[in-house]
């Protein structure tokens, strides 16, 4: 009975209604071990209608397809879970499109040419959790056409020409990506809802935000704001209790000036994780005195006008792990420079310091950090010697193919791995190794090396031996010869002076 039951399957999906399509590659689901069971299909084009109910996710590849209609997706979609049409040349996409698509989970528009969502695109996916509409130029969402999705968690809306934020947003909404658009120069939406947990407004025409955007996100964890030069409103921190990442984003074209009023919100948020900061000028860095939970920290074409403390900044650091001061030329140049900041950066995992001017770069910069690994890609390079520490595994470089010399003239242009195999260093050329002690391969001690020290060692030693014993010899005369010594000005005399007085009386009797 049960053999004849998984022959009867068998055949039931070997039949051609269960076979894959030919211009599809299906990969076989491995949780049901019957053959020809499919869960994913590779396509080159839309598949024919009545597509196997085997297959779950259908993802197009190099598809030209400029019209979705109601028709397009009939019998094919409709037992879906996954559908990625990205990159398939959309232009035009009819509201009823997707009408049979009630169990779409996630849904892949990406890098399309679609101008404008019309309302009622989306009204049967109910399901419907993650929505990808990024990088279409798209001008016009229609108001509401999000707000029944009332699964979704994450909509992608990055890199449109969109003006303002899309209405009516669903409930349950974790993640907002709207940078990259057109929006601004004033953000003072509302979003409703405190499901949000991370919000993009990066990378648009933004000059402020509104205090009331964040009025009701106060689960917010991630935030990214900026491109010209955006501060944050005060009470920022008050509303934004649990933001753990935050991020502003200076114009890149000239340096945005941090306000007061944003270092100390920034002071503020206890429980920052991550911070980073892009082309700003700023006037200290005293805003990180009391960060104690960060673990990454970029700062990148970063400028300190004023007090630069480094060593404040990253004092209590105990769970930093990343710094990152690309094309902040003052920031690294203090960093290499002052031994006290290094003994705050003893757990640090990675340094970036790209386009910061480096000539060199030495293990003796960052002595008491192990296991490192460094970013020194895109600097003006000078490759001798000193940069054979490359060879000995005292740090792993990052980025060791952008990596490159720019001088001497030998090795320019050369890659500073290259580099470092070729050159030829004599034996005396030491490189500390982040623990203190020297590195065997680029200096190695011979035994006429060590008879000489030792040598030298007894030398010094047997003079101090010989000077010790003179000095005791001095100090032992010169003791006699003061306790010996008659003070004539002496009101009590000593036993030497009784002494004399007494054989003087007795000379005196025997005369007698």
């Amino acid at each position: 009975m049960i053999v004849s039951l998984v022959a009867l399957l068998g055949v039931m999906f070997v039949s051609p209604a269960f076979s894959c399509p030919e211009m599809c590659s299906c990969s076989a689901r491995e949780a049901l071990k019957v053959a020809n069971q499919h869960q994913a299909a590779l396509c080159k084009e839309i598949p024919p209608a009545n597509l196997s109910r085997t297959i779950t996710s259908l993802q197009l590849i190099d598809a030209d397809i400029s019209t979705i209609s109601n028709t397009t997706l009939k019998g094919v979609s409709h037992f879906l879970v996954s559908l990625d049409m990205s990159l398939s040349g959309i232009k035009t996409l009819d509201p009823r499109a997707f009408d049979d698509s009630p169990h779409l989970t996630s849904l892949h528009l990406s890098n399309n040419r679609l101008e404008k969502i019309l309302s009622g695109t989306f009204r049967t996916c109910v399901m419907l959790r993650e929505l990808y509409l990024d990088g279409n130029g798209l001008r016009e969402v229609a108001d509401g056409v999000f707000a029944k999705l009332d699964n979704l968690e994450y909509l992608y809306l990055e890199r449109n020409q969109l003006v303002h934020v899309p209405g009516k947003l669903p409930p349950t909404l974790v993640t907002l990506d709207i940078s990259g658009n057109s929006i601004g120069p004033v953000v003072t939406e509302h979003f409703y809802q405190n499901s949000l947990k991370s919000l993009d407004l990066c990378g648009n025409l933004l000059q402020s935000v509104s205090l009331a955007t964040f009025s009701t996100v106060s689960n917010l964890q991630s935030l990214c704001v900026g491109d010209h030069g955006v501060n944050l409103p005060l009470d920022t921190s008050t509303h934004l209790p649990h933001l753990t990442n935050l991020t502003l984003q200076g114009d890149a074209t000239g340096k945005a000036v941090m306000d007061r009023v944003t270092r100390g919100e920034i002071a503020k948020l206890g429980a920052l994780e991550t911070l980073t900061i892009l082309h700003y000028e700023v006037t200290n860095l005293r805003f990180l005195d009391n960060l104690t939970r960060l673990q990454n920290v970029k700062l990148q074409y970063v400028s300190v006008t004023g007090d630069l403390d480094l060593e404040a900044a990253f004092l209590n650091k105990l769970f930093l792990l990343r710094v990152n001061l690309d094309g902040s030329a003052g920031l690294a140049s203090a960093l290499l420079g002052d031994p006290r900041v290094v003994t705050h950066l003893s757990r640090l995992v990675q340094l970036s310091l790209r386009d910061t001017g480096l000539t060199h770069f030495e293990p003796q910069n960052l002595l008491l950090v192990n296991h490192l690994y460094v970013d020194i890609s895109g600097n003006p390079l000078q490759c001798d010697c000193r940069i054979k520490w490359i060879n000995d595994k005292v740090y792993n470089l990052l980025s060791s193919q952008n990596t490159k010399c720019a001088s001497p003239e030998a090795y320019k242009n050369a890659l500073l791995k290259t580099a470092a195999e070729e050159l030829k260093c004599p034996p005396d050329n030491t490189t500390p190794s982040p623990d203190g002690s020297t590195s065997s391969s680029i200096h190695a001690t011979s035994d006429s090396d060590h008879t000489t020290v030792y040598i030298v060692v007894g030398c010094v030693l047997g003079v101090l031996v010989v000077i010790a014993v003179v000095l005791a010899v001095v100090y032992r005369t010169m003791k006699k010869k003061g306790g010996s010594r008659v003070t004539p000005h002496s009101e009590t005399p000593g036993p030497c002076l009784q002494q004399v007085q007494a054989a003087s009386s007795k000379d005196h009797l025997i005369k007698k």
